[in-house]
Protein backbone atom coordinates (compact mmCIF):
# COMPACT_ATOMS: atom_id res chain seq x y z
CA UNK A 1 0.00 0.00 0.00
CA UNK A 2 1.23 3.68 -0.27
CA UNK A 3 2.56 5.06 2.72
CA UNK A 4 1.03 8.12 1.99
CA UNK A 5 -2.80 6.47 3.10
CA UNK A 6 -2.96 6.47 6.78
CA UNK A 7 -5.69 4.05 7.52
CA UNK A 8 -9.06 3.08 6.58
CA UNK A 9 -11.97 4.06 9.42
CA UNK A 10 -15.22 2.41 9.76
CA UNK A 11 -17.99 5.01 9.29
CA UNK A 12 -21.61 4.30 9.34
CA UNK A 13 -22.85 7.08 8.21
CA UNK A 14 -24.51 5.68 4.91
CA UNK A 15 -25.95 8.70 4.38
CA UNK A 16 -23.10 10.52 3.32
CA UNK A 17 -22.47 8.25 0.98
CA UNK A 18 -24.96 10.39 -1.83
CA UNK A 19 -23.13 11.96 -4.79
CA UNK A 20 -20.02 9.77 -3.70
CA UNK A 21 -18.08 8.73 -7.11
CA UNK A 22 -17.48 4.98 -8.03
CA UNK A 23 -14.41 4.74 -6.46
CA UNK A 24 -15.91 5.47 -3.11
CA UNK A 25 -18.28 1.90 -3.26
CA UNK A 26 -16.55 -0.43 -5.78
CA UNK A 27 -12.77 -1.79 -5.79
CA UNK A 28 -11.01 -1.11 -8.77
CA UNK A 29 -9.00 -4.01 -10.81
CA UNK A 30 -6.45 -2.41 -13.48
CA UNK A 31 -3.60 -3.45 -14.94
CA UNK A 32 -1.41 -1.87 -11.81
CA UNK A 33 -3.06 -4.76 -9.92
CA UNK A 34 -2.19 -7.55 -12.41
CA UNK A 35 -5.11 -7.21 -15.70
CA UNK A 36 -3.61 -8.33 -18.89
CA UNK A 37 -5.57 -4.93 -20.46
CA UNK A 38 -7.51 -1.84 -19.21
CA UNK A 39 -10.45 -3.24 -21.29
CA UNK A 40 -12.37 -5.31 -20.21
CA UNK A 41 -15.28 -7.69 -22.12
CA UNK A 42 -16.64 -10.18 -19.86
CA UNK A 43 -16.97 -11.64 -16.68
CA UNK A 44 -17.93 -14.71 -14.77
CA UNK A 45 -17.60 -16.75 -11.59
CA UNK A 46 -16.94 -20.28 -11.43
CA UNK A 47 -18.56 -22.97 -8.52
CA UNK A 48 -15.03 -22.78 -6.81
CA UNK A 49 -15.36 -18.81 -6.51
CA UNK A 50 -12.46 -17.90 -9.15
CA UNK A 51 -13.58 -14.92 -11.13
CA UNK A 52 -12.82 -15.11 -14.98
CA UNK A 53 -11.82 -11.80 -17.01
CA UNK A 54 -11.83 -11.65 -20.41
CA UNK A 55 -10.11 -8.41 -21.92
CA UNK A 56 -8.94 -7.07 -24.82
CA UNK A 57 -5.56 -8.82 -24.56
CA UNK A 58 -5.92 -12.29 -22.38
CA UNK A 59 -7.79 -14.42 -20.31
CA UNK A 60 -7.37 -13.74 -16.77
CA UNK A 61 -8.27 -15.71 -13.43
CA UNK A 62 -8.91 -14.19 -9.97
CA UNK A 63 -8.10 -16.06 -7.05
CA UNK A 64 -9.20 -12.34 -4.30
CA UNK A 65 -5.58 -12.04 -4.26
CA UNK A 66 -4.20 -11.66 -7.93
CA UNK A 67 -4.57 -12.39 -11.36
CA UNK A 68 -3.04 -15.35 -13.19
CA UNK A 69 -2.80 -14.38 -16.77
CA UNK A 70 -3.66 -16.78 -20.04
CA UNK A 71 -2.54 -15.42 -23.29
CA UNK A 72 -2.07 -16.58 -26.86
CA UNK A 73 0.68 -19.27 -27.34
CA UNK A 74 2.22 -21.70 -29.33
CA UNK A 75 -0.11 -24.26 -27.85
CA UNK A 76 -2.64 -25.63 -29.37
CA UNK A 77 -5.32 -25.88 -26.86
CA UNK A 78 -4.53 -21.95 -25.95
CA UNK A 79 -6.17 -19.09 -26.74
CA UNK A 80 -6.60 -18.55 -30.70
CA UNK A 81 -6.08 -14.83 -30.10
CA UNK A 82 -5.81 -12.19 -27.54
CA UNK A 83 -8.69 -10.23 -27.64
CA UNK A 84 -11.18 -11.56 -25.87
CA UNK A 85 -15.30 -10.41 -26.74
CA UNK A 86 -17.19 -11.92 -24.14
CA UNK A 87 -17.79 -15.00 -21.84
CA UNK A 88 -20.79 -17.41 -21.36
CA UNK A 89 -21.20 -20.42 -19.87
CA UNK A 90 -21.81 -23.54 -21.12
CA UNK A 91 -22.51 -25.69 -18.48
CA UNK A 92 -21.73 -25.82 -14.56
CA UNK A 93 -17.85 -26.29 -15.22
CA UNK A 94 -17.35 -25.26 -19.49
CA UNK A 95 -16.36 -21.74 -19.58
CA UNK A 96 -16.98 -20.68 -23.04
CA UNK A 97 -13.99 -17.52 -24.39
CA UNK A 98 -15.61 -15.61 -27.34
CA UNK A 99 -12.09 -14.63 -29.68
CA UNK A 100 -11.53 -15.70 -33.49
CA UNK A 101 -12.93 -19.13 -32.27
CA UNK A 102 -14.26 -20.86 -29.39
CA UNK A 103 -11.91 -20.96 -26.66
CA UNK A 104 -13.34 -23.69 -23.68
CA UNK A 105 -12.11 -23.72 -19.99
CA UNK A 106 -13.10 -26.76 -18.17
CA UNK A 107 -13.08 -25.11 -14.35
CA UNK A 108 -12.73 -28.14 -12.79
CA UNK A 109 -10.38 -29.54 -13.70
CA UNK A 110 -8.03 -26.79 -15.93
CA UNK A 111 -8.33 -28.19 -19.31
CA UNK A 112 -8.95 -26.24 -22.30
CA UNK A 113 -9.71 -26.47 -26.02
CA UNK A 114 -10.75 -24.40 -29.28
CA UNK A 115 -13.32 -25.28 -31.65
CA UNK A 116 -12.85 -23.89 -34.53
CA UNK A 117 -15.77 -23.41 -37.87
CA UNK A 118 -13.99 -24.93 -40.49
CA UNK A 119 -13.62 -23.71 -44.02
CA UNK A 120 -11.60 -24.84 -47.61
CA UNK A 121 -9.62 -21.42 -47.66
CA UNK A 122 -7.40 -21.22 -44.62
CA UNK A 123 -7.02 -17.33 -46.05
CA UNK A 124 -10.88 -16.92 -44.98
CA UNK A 125 -11.41 -18.98 -41.89
CA UNK A 126 -11.19 -16.39 -39.39
CA UNK A 127 -14.43 -14.55 -41.16
CA UNK A 128 -16.56 -17.61 -39.88
CA UNK A 129 -14.76 -17.75 -36.49
CA UNK A 130 -15.75 -14.19 -34.99
CA UNK A 131 -18.23 -15.20 -32.17
CA UNK A 132 -21.33 -13.37 -31.23
CA UNK A 133 -22.87 -16.18 -29.17
CA UNK A 134 -23.10 -19.87 -27.79
CA UNK A 135 -25.57 -22.30 -26.24
CA UNK A 136 -25.05 -25.41 -24.63
CA UNK A 137 -27.50 -27.80 -23.55
CA UNK A 138 -27.62 -30.52 -20.97
CA UNK A 139 -26.61 -32.93 -24.07
CA UNK A 140 -23.40 -31.26 -23.51
CA UNK A 141 -24.25 -29.90 -27.83
CA UNK A 142 -22.66 -26.54 -28.37
CA UNK A 143 -24.60 -24.17 -30.82
CA UNK A 144 -22.15 -21.28 -31.77
CA UNK A 145 -23.36 -17.89 -33.87
CA UNK A 146 -20.66 -16.16 -35.61
CA UNK A 147 -20.69 -13.60 -37.49
CA UNK A 148 -21.34 -16.41 -40.94
CA UNK A 149 -23.30 -18.53 -39.70
CA UNK A 150 -25.03 -20.93 -37.06
CA UNK A 151 -23.66 -23.94 -36.42
CA UNK A 152 -24.68 -27.15 -34.46
CA UNK A 153 -21.69 -29.45 -32.30
CA UNK A 154 -22.53 -32.18 -30.67
CA UNK A 155 -21.10 -33.08 -27.45
CA UNK A 156 -17.91 -34.45 -29.21
CA UNK A 157 -17.57 -31.38 -30.87
CA UNK A 158 -18.15 -32.67 -34.27
CA UNK A 159 -20.05 -30.11 -36.59
CA UNK A 160 -23.41 -31.46 -37.18
CA UNK A 161 -25.33 -28.95 -38.85
CA UNK A 162 -24.13 -25.56 -40.49
CA UNK A 163 -25.81 -22.70 -42.08
CA UNK A 164 -23.51 -20.35 -43.62
CA UNK A 165 -25.61 -17.23 -44.30
CA UNK A 166 -22.85 -15.66 -47.00
CA UNK A 167 -22.89 -17.56 -50.48
CA UNK A 168 -19.33 -18.68 -51.70
CA UNK A 169 -18.71 -15.95 -54.37
CA UNK A 170 -19.17 -13.06 -51.59
CA UNK A 171 -16.77 -14.56 -48.56
CA UNK A 172 -13.45 -12.61 -49.89
CA UNK A 173 -14.89 -9.13 -50.55
CA UNK A 174 -17.90 -9.07 -48.50
CA UNK A 175 -17.64 -7.83 -44.81
CA UNK A 176 -19.86 -10.57 -42.58
CA UNK A 177 -21.98 -9.79 -39.66
CA UNK A 178 -24.89 -11.94 -39.80
CA UNK A 179 -25.52 -13.25 -35.87
CA UNK A 180 -26.52 -11.11 -33.02
CA UNK A 181 -27.88 -13.23 -30.33
CA UNK A 182 -29.13 -16.38 -29.24
CA UNK A 183 -31.99 -17.03 -26.78
CA UNK A 184 -33.82 -19.84 -25.89
CA UNK A 185 -38.11 -20.79 -26.37
CA UNK A 186 -38.17 -24.02 -25.31
CA UNK A 187 -36.83 -27.07 -24.81
CA UNK A 188 -36.66 -27.68 -28.41
CA UNK A 189 -36.03 -24.08 -30.48
CA UNK A 190 -33.73 -21.19 -30.00
CA UNK A 191 -34.93 -17.93 -31.17
CA UNK A 192 -31.58 -16.28 -33.03
CA UNK A 193 -31.63 -12.72 -34.07
CA UNK A 194 -29.42 -11.94 -36.66
CA UNK A 195 -29.15 -8.60 -39.58
CA UNK A 196 -31.66 -10.69 -41.60
CA UNK A 197 -34.24 -10.94 -38.95
CA UNK A 198 -35.60 -13.42 -36.73
CA UNK A 199 -34.58 -17.34 -37.14
CA UNK A 200 -35.87 -20.75 -35.03
CA UNK A 201 -33.33 -23.33 -34.72
CA UNK A 202 -34.94 -26.57 -33.99
CA UNK A 203 -32.25 -28.77 -32.39
CA UNK A 204 -34.14 -32.20 -33.39
CA UNK A 205 -34.35 -31.43 -36.79
CA UNK A 206 -31.06 -29.40 -37.08
CA UNK A 207 -32.64 -27.10 -39.18
CA UNK A 208 -32.40 -23.54 -38.88
CA UNK A 209 -35.23 -21.22 -40.48
CA UNK A 210 -36.19 -17.47 -40.74
CA UNK A 211 -39.40 -17.38 -38.34
CA UNK A 212 -42.84 -16.93 -38.64
CA UNK A 213 -45.75 -16.06 -37.03
CA UNK A 214 -47.14 -19.69 -36.43
CA UNK A 215 -43.71 -20.31 -34.96
CA UNK A 216 -44.20 -18.35 -31.29
CA UNK A 217 -47.28 -16.13 -31.54
CA UNK A 218 -46.16 -14.28 -28.84
CA UNK A 219 -43.54 -13.08 -30.85
CA UNK A 220 -44.96 -12.18 -33.83
CA UNK A 221 -45.67 -8.41 -33.32
CA UNK A 222 -41.80 -8.00 -33.47
CA UNK A 223 -41.03 -9.84 -37.39
CA UNK A 224 -40.35 -6.40 -38.52
CA UNK A 225 -36.70 -6.71 -36.91
CA UNK A 226 -34.59 -5.09 -37.41
CA UNK A 227 -36.28 -3.07 -39.87
CA UNK A 228 -38.50 -2.25 -36.56
CA UNK A 229 -35.38 -2.35 -34.04
CA UNK A 230 -35.84 -3.91 -31.16
CA UNK A 231 -33.55 -5.66 -28.43
CA UNK A 232 -34.31 -8.45 -27.01
CA UNK A 233 -33.13 -9.63 -23.04
CA UNK A 234 -34.11 -12.73 -21.83
CA UNK A 235 -34.50 -13.16 -17.67
CA UNK A 236 -35.40 -16.97 -18.19
CA UNK A 237 -35.87 -19.43 -20.76
CA UNK A 238 -38.92 -18.35 -22.76
CA UNK A 239 -39.35 -15.25 -21.29
CA UNK A 240 -38.66 -11.73 -22.95
CA UNK A 241 -37.93 -8.14 -22.25
CA UNK A 242 -38.08 -6.58 -25.70
CA UNK A 243 -37.48 -3.04 -25.98
CA UNK A 244 -38.46 -0.57 -29.48
CA UNK A 245 -35.99 1.76 -30.37
CA UNK A 246 -36.16 5.47 -29.59
CA UNK A 247 -39.86 4.70 -27.36
CA UNK A 248 -40.68 4.25 -23.82
CA UNK A 249 -42.44 0.98 -25.04
CA UNK A 250 -40.99 -2.10 -23.13
CA UNK A 251 -42.84 -5.33 -23.54
CA UNK A 252 -42.76 -8.27 -21.24
CA UNK A 253 -43.30 -11.95 -23.24
CA UNK A 254 -44.08 -15.13 -20.54
CA UNK A 255 -44.37 -17.50 -23.66
CA UNK A 256 -45.04 -20.93 -21.08
CA UNK A 257 -47.40 -18.43 -19.40
CA UNK A 258 -48.68 -17.04 -22.81
CA UNK A 259 -48.50 -13.60 -21.10
CA UNK A 260 -47.95 -10.08 -22.50
CA UNK A 261 -47.63 -6.70 -21.09
CA UNK A 262 -46.70 -3.75 -22.41
CA UNK A 263 -45.23 -1.16 -19.89
CA UNK A 264 -44.27 2.59 -20.54
CA UNK A 265 -41.35 3.78 -18.76
CA UNK A 266 -40.67 6.96 -17.37
CA UNK A 267 -38.22 8.53 -19.78
CA UNK A 268 -37.58 7.66 -23.73
CA UNK A 269 -34.43 5.82 -24.57
CA UNK A 270 -32.16 6.88 -27.31
CA UNK A 271 -30.73 4.87 -30.36
CA UNK A 272 -27.31 5.43 -28.06
CA UNK A 273 -29.05 4.02 -24.78
CA UNK A 274 -30.00 1.02 -26.06
CA UNK A 275 -28.97 -1.41 -28.65
CA UNK A 276 -27.20 -4.08 -29.57
CA UNK A 277 -23.89 -3.53 -26.92
CA UNK A 278 -27.03 -3.72 -24.21
CA UNK A 279 -27.14 -7.05 -21.97
CA UNK A 280 -28.86 -8.23 -19.33
CA UNK A 281 -27.78 -9.44 -15.54
CA UNK A 282 -30.30 -11.27 -13.81
CA UNK A 283 -30.17 -10.74 -10.16
CA UNK A 284 -33.77 -12.14 -8.62
CA UNK A 285 -36.82 -13.17 -10.65
CA UNK A 286 -37.84 -9.52 -10.11
CA UNK A 287 -34.45 -7.52 -10.08
CA UNK A 288 -32.25 -7.41 -13.21
CA UNK A 289 -29.57 -4.68 -14.73
CA UNK A 290 -29.64 -4.08 -18.42
CA UNK A 291 -26.54 -1.85 -19.49
CA UNK A 292 -26.26 0.74 -21.46
CA UNK A 293 -25.10 0.56 -25.59
CA UNK A 294 -22.93 3.22 -24.50
CA UNK A 295 -22.30 4.01 -20.91
CA UNK A 296 -23.37 2.97 -17.54
CA UNK A 297 -26.23 0.71 -16.63
CA UNK A 298 -30.21 0.69 -15.88
CA UNK A 299 -32.01 -1.05 -12.79
CA UNK A 300 -35.04 -3.09 -14.02
CA UNK A 301 -37.37 -4.55 -11.80
CA UNK A 302 -40.11 -6.29 -13.06
CA UNK A 303 -43.38 -7.75 -11.63
CA UNK A 304 -44.14 -11.51 -12.95
CA UNK A 305 -46.95 -11.54 -11.91
CA UNK A 306 -48.20 -8.35 -13.77
CA UNK A 307 -45.19 -7.89 -15.98
CA UNK A 308 -44.99 -4.31 -15.59
CA UNK A 309 -41.63 -3.25 -15.97
CA UNK A 310 -39.82 -0.17 -14.07
CA UNK A 311 -36.35 1.06 -15.24
CA UNK A 312 -34.33 3.95 -14.15
CA UNK A 313 -30.47 4.78 -14.92
CA UNK A 314 -28.24 4.07 -12.07
CA UNK A 315 -25.51 6.90 -11.80
CA UNK A 316 -22.72 5.20 -10.85
CA UNK A 317 -20.87 4.54 -13.84
CA UNK A 318 -21.72 7.28 -16.17
CA UNK A 319 -18.08 7.49 -17.21
CA UNK A 320 -17.23 4.16 -18.21
CA UNK A 321 -18.87 1.65 -21.04
CA UNK A 322 -20.10 -1.46 -18.86
CA UNK A 323 -19.21 -4.05 -21.30
CA UNK A 324 -20.57 -7.05 -18.55
CA UNK A 325 -21.65 -7.64 -15.22
CA UNK A 326 -22.01 -9.92 -12.76
CA UNK A 327 -23.36 -10.85 -8.91
CA UNK A 328 -21.17 -13.40 -6.88
CA UNK A 329 -21.49 -16.00 -4.64
CA UNK A 330 -20.99 -13.60 -2.06
CA UNK A 331 -24.04 -11.37 -3.84
CA UNK A 332 -21.38 -8.61 -4.62
CA UNK A 333 -21.99 -6.52 -7.94
CA UNK A 334 -18.67 -7.00 -10.40
CA UNK A 335 -18.93 -4.39 -13.71
CA UNK A 336 -16.29 -5.01 -16.52
CA UNK A 337 -15.55 -1.80 -18.45
CA UNK A 338 -13.37 -0.16 -20.99
CA UNK A 339 -11.66 0.78 -17.48
CA UNK A 340 -11.19 -1.72 -16.02
CA UNK A 341 -13.07 -3.96 -13.43
CA UNK A 342 -14.93 -2.98 -10.73
CA UNK A 343 -15.84 -4.99 -7.73
CA UNK A 344 -18.81 -3.32 -5.13
CA UNK A 345 -17.84 -3.22 -1.47
CA UNK A 346 -20.50 -2.84 0.63
CA UNK A 347 -17.69 -1.98 3.44
CA UNK A 348 -15.57 0.38 1.21
CA UNK A 349 -18.84 1.86 1.40
CA UNK A 350 -18.59 3.50 4.49
CA UNK A 351 -14.56 3.80 4.57
CA UNK A 352 -12.52 7.21 4.66
CA UNK A 353 -9.42 7.68 3.61
CA UNK A 354 -6.64 10.06 5.72
CA UNK A 355 -3.28 10.79 4.25
CA UNK A 356 -0.21 11.29 6.05
CA UNK A 357 1.11 15.03 5.98
CA UNK A 358 2.97 15.48 3.21
CA UNK A 359 5.61 17.32 4.98
CA UNK A 360 5.88 14.21 7.85
CA UNK A 361 6.19 11.66 4.81
CA UNK A 362 9.62 14.08 3.69
CA UNK A 363 10.99 14.18 7.48
CA UNK A 364 10.23 10.29 7.83
CA UNK A 365 10.72 8.41 4.58
CA UNK A 366 10.15 5.47 6.15
CA UNK A 367 6.79 6.40 7.62
CA UNK A 368 4.26 3.79 8.27
CA UNK A 369 1.14 2.76 10.44
CA UNK A 370 1.02 -0.19 12.50
CA UNK A 371 -1.54 0.29 14.80
CA UNK A 372 -4.29 2.47 15.84
CA UNK A 373 -6.57 3.34 18.99
CA UNK A 374 -9.78 5.55 19.15
CA UNK A 375 -10.23 7.85 22.49
CA UNK A 376 -12.49 10.62 22.74
CA UNK A 377 -12.61 12.84 19.45
CA UNK A 378 -8.53 11.44 18.38
CA UNK A 379 -7.76 8.78 16.64
CA UNK A 380 -4.29 7.89 17.88
CA UNK A 381 -2.15 5.73 15.12
CA UNK A 382 1.05 4.41 16.25
CA UNK A 383 4.23 5.37 13.03
CA UNK A 384 6.80 3.00 12.81
CA UNK A 385 10.34 5.17 11.47
CA UNK A 386 10.37 6.71 14.04
CA UNK A 387 7.40 8.92 13.38
CA UNK A 388 6.02 8.74 16.73
CA UNK A 389 2.25 8.66 17.55
CA UNK A 390 0.42 10.79 14.82
CA UNK A 391 -3.29 11.89 16.15
CA UNK A 392 -5.97 12.77 14.35
CA UNK A 393 -9.63 14.29 14.36
CA UNK A 394 -11.96 11.61 14.58
CA UNK A 395 -14.66 13.02 12.53
CA UNK A 396 -13.38 14.67 10.19
CA UNK A 397 -10.03 12.80 9.78
CA UNK A 398 -8.07 16.21 9.99
CA UNK A 399 -4.19 16.05 11.20
CA UNK A 400 -3.96 17.42 14.60
CA UNK A 401 -0.20 16.87 16.06
CA UNK A 402 2.61 14.68 15.87
CA UNK A 403 3.57 13.68 19.59
CA UNK A 404 6.77 12.47 20.18
CA UNK A 405 8.92 10.98 23.43
CA UNK A 406 11.01 13.73 24.99
CA UNK A 407 13.70 11.05 26.20
CA UNK A 408 16.69 11.48 23.99
CA UNK A 409 16.83 7.52 23.66
CA UNK A 410 17.57 6.18 20.02
CA UNK A 411 14.29 4.48 18.35
CA UNK A 412 11.87 5.45 21.22
CA UNK A 413 9.65 7.43 18.52
CA UNK A 414 9.43 4.31 16.37
CA UNK A 415 5.97 3.22 17.78
CA UNK A 416 4.42 -0.61 17.41
CA UNK A 417 1.43 -1.32 18.83
CA UNK A 418 -1.74 0.83 20.77
CA UNK A 419 -3.43 -0.78 23.90
CA UNK A 420 -6.58 0.86 25.79
CA UNK A 421 -5.40 0.35 29.26
CA UNK A 422 -8.56 1.90 30.79
CA UNK A 423 -10.39 5.71 30.93
CA UNK A 424 -8.38 8.04 29.34
CA UNK A 425 -5.38 5.88 28.96
CA UNK A 426 -3.79 3.84 26.61
CA UNK A 427 -0.40 1.44 26.60
CA UNK A 428 1.80 2.54 23.62
CA UNK A 429 5.15 0.37 22.69
CA UNK A 430 7.69 1.64 20.68
CA UNK A 431 11.31 -0.13 19.58
CA UNK A 432 12.74 0.91 22.99
CA UNK A 433 10.72 2.17 25.30
CA UNK A 434 6.94 1.41 26.66
CA UNK A 435 5.25 4.34 27.74
CA UNK A 436 1.29 5.50 28.94
CA UNK A 437 -0.65 7.75 27.32
CA UNK A 438 -2.98 10.63 28.47
CA UNK A 439 -5.71 10.90 26.33
CA UNK A 440 -6.99 13.72 27.82
CA UNK A 441 -3.37 15.65 27.93
CA UNK A 442 -1.85 14.43 24.99
CA UNK A 443 1.36 13.59 27.34
CA UNK A 444 3.68 10.12 27.49
CA UNK A 445 5.33 8.73 30.55
CA UNK A 446 7.78 5.91 30.48
CA UNK A 447 6.36 3.02 31.90
CA UNK A 448 9.37 0.80 32.85
CA UNK A 449 8.71 -3.30 33.49
CA UNK A 450 11.39 -5.16 35.55
CA UNK A 451 14.35 -6.58 34.30
CA UNK A 452 13.58 -4.24 30.78
CA UNK A 453 17.21 -3.32 29.25
CA UNK A 454 18.36 -0.52 27.00
CA UNK A 455 18.26 -3.27 23.71
CA UNK A 456 15.00 -4.69 24.64
CA UNK A 457 11.67 -3.29 22.58
CA UNK A 458 8.06 -4.58 22.49
CA UNK A 459 6.64 -6.16 18.94
CA UNK A 460 3.00 -6.45 19.81
CA UNK A 461 0.01 -5.13 22.52
CA UNK A 462 -2.67 -7.38 23.23
CA UNK A 463 -5.85 -6.66 26.13
CA UNK A 464 -7.07 -9.71 27.62
CA UNK A 465 -11.21 -9.68 28.30
CA UNK A 466 -10.03 -9.47 31.94
CA UNK A 467 -8.42 -5.90 31.20
CA UNK A 468 -4.65 -7.05 31.67
CA UNK A 469 -2.09 -6.10 29.15
CA UNK A 470 0.14 -8.91 27.24
CA UNK A 471 3.48 -7.02 26.01
CA UNK A 472 5.07 -9.34 23.32
CA UNK A 473 8.79 -8.33 24.21
CA UNK A 474 12.26 -10.16 24.76
CA UNK A 475 10.61 -10.95 28.07
CA UNK A 476 6.66 -11.25 27.91
CA UNK A 477 4.51 -9.49 30.63
CA UNK A 478 1.23 -9.34 31.74
CA UNK A 479 0.33 -5.78 33.25
CA UNK A 480 -2.65 -5.21 35.10
CA UNK A 481 -3.09 -1.64 34.44
CA UNK A 482 -5.50 -1.08 38.15
CA UNK A 483 -3.01 -2.32 40.61
CA UNK A 484 0.22 -0.93 38.03
CA UNK A 485 1.55 -4.37 38.04
CA UNK A 486 3.56 -6.99 36.08
CA UNK A 487 4.31 -10.49 36.11
CA UNK A 488 6.72 -11.90 33.60
CA UNK A 489 6.11 -14.91 31.24
CA UNK A 490 8.79 -15.99 29.31
CA UNK A 491 9.21 -17.14 26.15
CA UNK A 492 8.22 -20.80 24.97
CA UNK A 493 11.64 -22.25 23.79
CA UNK A 494 10.68 -22.62 20.25
CA UNK A 495 9.41 -19.48 19.59
CA UNK A 496 13.10 -17.92 18.89
CA UNK A 497 12.13 -14.20 18.80
CA UNK A 498 9.54 -11.57 20.26
CA UNK A 499 6.26 -12.50 19.79
CA UNK A 500 5.19 -10.51 16.14
CA UNK A 501 1.75 -10.58 17.09
CA UNK A 502 -0.84 -11.68 20.18
CA UNK A 503 -4.17 -12.55 20.34
CA UNK A 504 -6.55 -14.19 22.37
CA UNK A 505 -8.83 -17.34 21.79
CA UNK A 506 -12.20 -17.79 23.32
CA UNK A 507 -11.44 -19.55 26.35
CA UNK A 508 -9.26 -17.01 27.28
CA UNK A 509 -5.90 -18.43 26.48
CA UNK A 510 -3.48 -15.98 24.62
CA UNK A 511 -1.50 -17.24 21.81
CA UNK A 512 1.92 -15.80 20.06
CA UNK A 513 3.26 -16.10 16.83
CA UNK A 514 7.14 -15.40 16.25
CA UNK A 515 9.19 -18.59 14.67
CA UNK A 516 6.54 -20.65 14.79
CA UNK A 517 2.76 -20.69 17.05
CA UNK A 518 2.53 -21.06 20.89
CA UNK A 519 -0.58 -21.39 22.83
CA UNK A 520 -0.61 -19.76 26.58
CA UNK A 521 -2.93 -21.68 28.57
CA UNK A 522 -4.12 -19.10 31.09
CA UNK A 523 -5.53 -21.87 33.55
CA UNK A 524 -2.66 -23.78 33.46
CA UNK A 525 -0.18 -20.69 33.55
CA UNK A 526 1.91 -22.55 30.67
CA UNK A 527 2.84 -23.14 27.08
Amino acid sequence: MQRSLLFVFMLCLAGRLAGQGVEKQYDHYTTASGLSHQIVTGVAQDSAGYVWVATASGLNRFDGSRFIQFHSNHDSASLAAEALFGLSWLDRHRLAVYTAGLHIVDTRTGSTRNVFVPYHDPQYQYKFNMIQDVMGDENGDLYILSRSGFYHYDAGYRLVSRFDFYPEDQVAFTHFFFGRDIFVLDAQRFLVTTVDGMYIYDKKKRQLSKMTAADCPELAGFLQYPNVYYSFFQPAPGVFLVHQESTPLITYIDIPRKKKTVSRLSFTPIKTDIHYRSKLVRISDTHFYITNHTAGFYQVHVDPLTGSVHMFLDPSFRAYQCTGMMIDQDRHLWVATNKGLFRKNDVKARVELAEIPASLQEQFPNIWLDDIQVAGNDIIAAARGDGGLLVFDRKTLAFKQQLVPQQPVPNSAHFRALAAAGPGTLIAASARLIFTYDTRTRKMKPLVPPGWTVGDWANDLHRDRKGNIWIGARINYRYDPVNKTFREIQHHSRLLSVPSAIAEDTSGHIWMSGHGIARYNTKADSF
